[in-house]
């Protein structure tokens, strides 16, 4: 997901030690903003937040994003209202744990 991020706006940065995608840890990608997927606190980043800001920047973003993950759990997001539909005021983290739960049940 940072990934995609990344390639849709400027404000998130990566530092991708894993460009081929070998190795499934999480640990190869340092984000910034380190806090980008929280949920509770003062400091919820919101798509908007993160510069995308509109229909347009949203559908790159969640082409690039299906386009990353296996084909059924892409299949099971392009169903889903809720992330079909997502706007930007959304917090990144609840889309973070959405394709999280479906990649855990795939």
């Amino acid at each position: 997901m940072a990934r995609a991020l990344a390639n849709t706006t400027e404000l998130i940065e990566i530092e991708d030690n894993d460009p081929n995608d070998a190795n499934p840890s999480s640990e190869v990608l340092k984000i910034v903003p380190n806090d980008l997927f929280v949920l509770e606190g003062p400091n919820v980043w919101t798509f908007q937040r993160i510069g995308i800001n509109d229909a347009s920047a949203m559908r790159l973003f969640r082409t690039d994003f299906l386009g990353r993950l296996p084909r059924p759990v892409a299949n099971n997001l392009r169903q889903n209202s809720s992330f079909m539909g997502l706007k930007p005021g959304v917090a990144v983290g609840l889309v973070f744990r959405l394709a999280k739960r479906e990649l855990e049940n795939a």
